[in-house]
């Protein structure tokens, strides 16, 4: 994988602008500004351009963070275009973020699985085990819920069904 990797750390709540309103209470405030965004998308650019990049991607969450975020995602749409970008992409940071501990022996097969080349990363090998699980559960669920059939009786109502719809059938 041919990745880099741009990111700002002096804006946002990194600035490490915090109150207490109360006893129980803390705020963190976020700060986003024009200058910072041009700063850290023009950088991106101009890297992407020295180093022949073909694509520049902005991880965002300006679906839910409207201002701060729109006013980054705005910044990165002008310099698209100020550097000739005709296409850039954006990736809506939608995924839930969790955090897990796991036995080292057990993150030590995952490893083994990420060098083997069988997953692309950590994350995407503990999500396709999850959801694998996940689907076997339901599958489990389903044989379960058939298991408590009358199969005589469920025959018997198939017979039927198919007995009333044969009668419609065209003849060849």
């Amino acid at each position: 994988m041919d990745v880099v990797i741009v990111r700002e750390n002096e804006e946002d709540t990194y600035a490490g602008i915090e109150y207490r309103q109360t006893d129980q209470v803390e705020e963190c405030l976020k700060l986003i500004s024009r200058p910072g965004s041009e700063k850290i998308v023009r950088y991106a650019f101009e890297y992407a351009k020295k180093f022949n990049r073909k694509k520049v991607t902005c991880f965002i969450k300006d679906n839910i963070m409207k201002q701060t975020d729109g006013l980054f995602h705005r910044v990165f749409d002008e310099k698209g275009i100020n550097y000739g970008y005709d296409q850039w992409y954006y990736y809506f940071m939608s995924v839930a973020k969790v955090t897990i501990s796991i036995e080292s022996g057990l993150l030590k097969k995952v490893d083994y699985l990420v060098k083997e080349r069988v997953f692309s990363n950590r994350s995407q090998a503990i999500q396709s085990a999850v959801a694998e699980k996940v689907s076997r559960l339901d599958r489990n669920r389903l044989a379960r819920e058939c298991a408590k059939l009358n199969k005589a009786e469920e025959q018997s109502l198939a017979d039927l069904g198919l007995a009333s719809e044969v009668g419609e059938w065209l003849e060849y």
